[in-house]
């Protein structure tokens, strides 16, 4: 196991904040807003520093809007969706506002989510001290269907590759497999022994991957719901996991014939994050451990980037970026990046367009990318008043976070990236 030591870290200075009323003042016309100019704060936060306060000025739909009170924040564009400023002619911010915003669908804590190419998401929230899970139209937010079935919290909820199953975990130790369609489940995967934290899809869905409470990572088979093997059991508690396709070239020491009811399993690598900052990397096929690393922080989030790259998000706020090499025979993760401007806990990841959102504790949820074709390396997705983004999803069209106040927000991937 590589004990990671951290390199310099190339920090960005810093991180922008606009007010998340901002959006919606400028989008009222012009005869209702009765207190023009209306102001707006605007602030800079170096990292480890003192902030840098502002305001920005609604003058109305015919006027720019005015940085006032300091000259230190600069407008470059703006439009009714989008506002590009700079701070001290560096640190380029364009914040985006949202599409809708969907208020009915949970009370509070949207803490996991899922969308499908069909139209349809599914969330798990909480109301009081009940976990829910529902199925909800994409276009409209009406709640279509509750799953019923777990005792106590739920922990995960993945849609199947088909959009129309679901796969969701819990504290009650067990895995329902539902229909999206009724709403009813359809198996329940039963031998862990402590909480399921996280699932995982292997290929088309046949089988699925868990991890537990119980520090064992699992491999089930959905239509008997046996589980049919325990892939490894890890010095740590593993708290979230995801599967790619890799091409192994490393040296196999448990090659085995596959199992019975074992489907696509080859070439595939999980990758799982741990509660004391334990990076795992599994061969499912193989059931070996073809890499561990450790870092100084609790992992919250992880996830492919490409095919050779894993970005893990932190609780000590640091978002890492690790390349896959492998060389005589032995897998390894190489650190390549680390950014560190936030003094926020890392909740929620979500890969998109040469880059990654990051959704935080203090409810910023902001987009980084090192493509140098990319004009903007920092985008900014306004709306969450401070109320951590614990969820990230995506469609073809748009971008879904899901925040504390049980708001879940669509933002218009055009909006995004276009001006």
């Amino acid at each position: 196991m590589v004990e990671e030591s951290m390199p310099s870290v190339q920090e960005l200075k810093g991180v922008m904040y606009l007010d998340p009323s901002w959006f919606d003042i400028i989008n009222i016309p012009d005869e209702k807003n009765k207190g023009l100019p209306i102001k707006s704060w605007i602030s800079f936060k170096p990292f480890c520093q003192k902030g840098h306060h502002g305001f920005m000025s609604h003058l109305g739909k015919k006027y720019p809007p005015e940085s006032t009170n300091t000259d230190e924040f600069q407008v470059q564009s703006y439009g009714p969706h989008h506002l590009t400023v700079t701070f001290n002619n560096t640190n380029e911010m364009r914040f985006v506002g949202t599409k809708d915003v969907f208020a009915s669908i949970h009370h509070s804590n949207v803490t996991h989510m899922d969308i499908s190419k069909g139209g349809i998401g599914v969330s798990l929230g909480k109301e009081g001290k009940k976990s829910v899970f529902r199925i909800w139209e994409c276009s409209t937010g009406i709640i279509r269907r509750e799953l019923d079935g777990h005792c106590g919290y739920g922990y995960s909820v993945r849609l199947f590759p088909s959009g129309i199953v679901i796969i969701t975990s819990g504290g009650d130790m067990v895995l329902n497999i539902w229909s999206a369609e009724t709403g009813k489940s359809h198996r329940t995967l039963k031998g862990h022994t402590a909480g399921v934290n996280d699932t995982a899809i292997v290929g088309i869905g046949k089988n699925v991957v868990s991890v537990s409470n119980d520090s064992t990572i699992r491999l089930w088979n959905c239509g008997s719901g046996l589980c049919l093997d325990v892939i490894s059991k890890i010095d740590d508690v593993p708290i979230i996991c995801e599967i790619n396709d890799y091409i192994f070239n490393c040296n196999s020491h448990n090659l085995k014939e596959r199992k019975e009811g074992e489907h696509d399993t080859e070439n595939k690598l999980l990758v799982v994050g741990c509660e004391k900052g334990l990076i795992v990397g599994v061969n499912i096929f193989d059931r070996a451990v073809v890499f561990q690393n450790k870092i100084d922080s609790g992992i919250k989030d992880i996830k492919f980037n490409g095919e050779n790259g894993i970005l893990v998000g932190c609780e000590n706020d640091s978002l890492h970026k690790y390349s896959l090499n492998s060389l005589n025979g032995e897998m390894s993760l190489q650190l390549e990046r680390v950014w560190l401007d936030s003094e926020s806990s890392i909740e929620s990841l979500l890969v998109v367009s040469d880059g990654v959102f990051v959704g935080r504790r203090d409810g910023s949820c902001i987009w980084y990318s090192e493509n140098h074709d990319v004009g903007i390396k920092r985008i900014s997705l306004v709306g969450a008043d401070a109320d951590p983004i614990y969820s990230l999803a995506k469609d073809d069209q748009y971008i879904y976070t899901g925040a504390r106040d049980g708001k879940i927000r669509k933002y218009l991937l055009s909006h995004i990236f276009k001006s």
